[in-house]
C-alpha cells in the first residue's frame, strides 16, 4: 500500500517580475524521507520556503499536507503547527532573553502548560548537547550557537515536516556532524520527513 505523501508540492510556478524562479515544479516528501535541495545563492531557495509556509504567493501551486490541500490563509495556520522551518538567519527565531524561553515558545503556542513546555525544551537541547545554554541571554551567543537554539525551538514542535535553511552555516565541523546526527535522529524516531535546503 502506498503512504501518502507528508507534504506534496505540484505544478509550482513563480515568477518575479520579468524572472522565471519555478515553473511547473513538483516534488513530495514521504514519512521518514530526507530531500535534499541545491542550489546557487540567488536561485530561488529561500523564496521556496516562503512559498510552502505562506508568506509568498505562488502564480500556481497545488500544495497538500498529509493528503489534505492546502489552499486558504486558514489551512497555511494548519500547516505551520504540522511543518518547522529553521531560517537561514537564526536572529529572525530569537525573541526573548534566555534560551529557554524560546525553545519554550513554540510549544506553549501549541498549548502545552508551562511545566511541559519547559521540560520539552530542556529534553530537545540535552538532545542537541547544548543544556548548559538553557539560562544564557539569546543574543550574547556565538552565529553558530544560536543556530542550534533556532533548530531546538523547532525540533520542540515536533513538527511533521522539518524544513532547515542551510541548517549547518557558522559551524564547525563537529558542530555540522552533530546538528546532522541529531535532526537524522530526530527523523528516525518521528517518522518525521526532512528538506534541507543548502547551496
Amino acid at each position: 500500500m502506498m503512504q501518502t505523501a507528508l507534504l506534496e508540492v505540484k505544478n509550482l510556478s513563480f515568477s518575479r517580475a520579468d524572472r522565471v524562479i519555478f515553473r511547473n515544479a513538483a516534488f513530495s516528501l514521504a514519512p521518514k524521507e530526507s530531500l535534499g535541495l541545491c542550489g546557487p545563492i540567488g536561485c530561488g531557495k529561500t523564496t521556496l520556503l516562503r512559498i510552502l509556509t505562506g508568506l509568498e504567493r505562488p502564480q500556481a501551486m497545488t500544495l497538500s499536507l498529509e493528503g489534505v490541500p492546502v489552499t486558504a490563509q486558514r489551512d497555511f495556520q494548519r500547516l505551520r503547527r504540522k511543518v518547522g522551518c529553521v531560517l537561514q538567519n537564526p536572529d529572525d527565531q530569537l525573541f526573548f532573553p534566555e534560551v529557554i524561553e524560546d525553545v519554550m515558545f513554540g510549544p506553549l503556542n501549541l498549548g502545552l502548560s508551562y511545566a511541559q513546555a519547559r521540560t520539552r525544551a530542556l529534553d530537545v537541547l540535552s538532545m542537541l548537547g547544548i543544556a548548559n545554554l538553557a539560562e544564557s541571554i539569546s543574543f550574547r551567543l556565538s552565529g553558530g550557537q544560536k543556530r542550534r537554539i533556532a533548530i531546538a525551538g523547532v525540533i520542540a514542535m515536533r513538527p511533521r515536516v522539518l524544513i532547515l535553511d542551510e541548517p549547518t552555516a557558522g559551524l564547525d565541523p563537529a558542530g555540522c556532524r552533530g546538528v546532522l546526527e541529531n535532526i537524522a535522529a530526530y527523523r528516525r524516531e518521528t517518522g518525521s520527513a526532512v528538506l534541507l535546503v543548502t547551496h
